[in-house]
This record gives C-alpha cells, structure tokens and sequence, in this order.
C-alpha cells in the first residue's frame, strides 16, 4: 500500500518537470543580467523551453500551465498581460501542429523547427506589443532576440535532456 502510493506521487513529481522547469525559465528571464544583450538572450528561453517539450512531452505541458506560466512571466517582466501567454500558446500550438514531423527526428531536424518557429512567434510578439504601445517597434531588438534564441537552443535542450529522462520514467 505505501510503496504504490510513494511510486504514485514519484510519477506526479516527474510529470511535474515541464512546468517547474518551464517556470525556472520564466525566473531566468527575469534576472537582469549585467551582459549586454542578456535580456534578448533570456526573454525567449521560455518559448524555447515550451517548444522542447511540447516536441518531446507535450502530455506533461498542457496548454492551461502554458498560458499560466506566460501570465507568471507578463507580470515579472512587465509586458502587456497576456502577451507571454499569448505567445507561449501559440508556440505551443505551432509546435504542436509539426510535432508529427519533429518527434523521433535528429536533433538538427529540431532545431531546424525551432528556427522556423521562433521567429513567427517572435513577429506576433512584435505586432502585438506594436498595437499595445500605439507606435511602430524597431525590428533589430526582435532579429536579435530570434538570432539568440536560435543559436542558444542546444544549450537549453541539453540542459533540459537529463530532465526529459527522467520524466519519461513517469510512465
């Protein structure tokens, strides 16, 4: 009797990876960083977290914790509430809508997804903060931001990889 219970709550815990890591994310994005250029470094984390596992376990992230976690991530970085969540539920769901293609494919393959993802996600973001601010943004910020989100996205999924291990033997 106890020993299921304890392997019950053992299989929540796990299954409950995505979401503290994805919310670590939010945290990271938040800390201001004294690197030039760190904020547009950290600011997509979040969408690249969301991407990693809504490709590897999508069952574990479900859309209600994805806009929660980009409500959490609005109201730490000072956006207009809602747009993080705005933005993190459409990665999900463009991710989502290619996980057929993406799922058990190399890691280029992935990362070719996440660099064709991100940078739609990253234009929604632009417009949306456009029409929030009532002006025209300038796009270098963005390109920047994509750019680095691009480049840094194997270093977030090999961090996130021990992670997406050990939340597999949740099932």
């Amino acid at each position: 009797m106890k020993s299921a219970l304890l392997a019950q709550v053992e299989a929540r815990l796990r299954a409950a990876t995505p979401i503290v890591l994805t919310l670590l994310c939010v945290l990271l994005a938040a800390i201001p960083w004294p690197i030039p250029g760190a904020g547009a470094a950290t600011s997509g984390v979040t969408v690249a977290a969301v991407y990693f596992w809504s490709v590897w376990r999508p069952d574990f992230l479900p859309a209600p914790a994805v806009m929660l976690i980009g409500a959490f991530q609005d109201c730490l970085a000072g956006t207009p509430f809602g747009l993080y969540a705005l933005l993190l539920v459409v990665a999900q769901g463009l991710t989502l809508s290619q996980r057929r293609f993406l799922a058990g494919k190399f890691f280029a393959v992935v990362w070719v997804g996440f660099a064709l993802i991100a940078p739609a996600v990253a234009v929604v973001g632009w417009c949306v903060a456009g029409i929030a601010s009532g002006a025209l943004l300038p796009p270098g910020p963005l390109l920047l931001q994509v750019g680095v989100q691009v480049a840094l996205f194997p270093a977030l999924a090999a961090l996130l990889l021990p992670a997406l291990r050990f939340g597999l033997r949740a099932t």
